[in-house]
């Protein structure tokens, strides 16, 4: 659950080093039939971080159940996406500084910012 939503960003926190070491225990869990079938996608999503090849093979091989919230569309782009397992993890982004990367223009007027948003306020 720690891996879930797989989404652009999952690659800055889904480090290799980190999937490599999860991947057999979630692998072995899953082929014990401990969870139920849906959690399949969880496992080949993780296993694309350091093996996309295999993930995509298994993905197109077998019934891999998805639902609404990771569709197989998703999931078919996530393992698609991922780079090469030699190139190195993409580096972390700078945090951004929301409220300054927000410009506000200020319309004649009385404005439809709210007054705390508003800088010229």
């Amino acid at each position: 659950i720690n891996m879930m939503p797989f989404t652009p960003l999952s690659q800055f926190y889904l480090r290799k080093d980190w999937v490599q070491e999860a991947f057999p225990i979630l692998e072995k869990v899953l082929s014990e039939g401990t969870y139920a079938s849906e959690w399949e996608v969880v496992v080949y999503s993780a296993q694309a971080v350091i093996n996309p090849k295999a993930a995509w093979k298994t993905l197109m091989a077998t019934e891999v159940r998805s639902d609404e919230g990771m569709t197989r569309s998703n999931v078919m782009w996530w393992v698609a996406t991922r780079p090469s397992p030699s190139q190195p993890d993409p580096p972390i982004p700078a945090p951004v500084d929301t409220v300054r990367a927000v410009t506000f223009r200020a319309a004649p007027g009385p404005s439809a910012v709210p007054h705390d948003l508003n800088p010229n306020a």
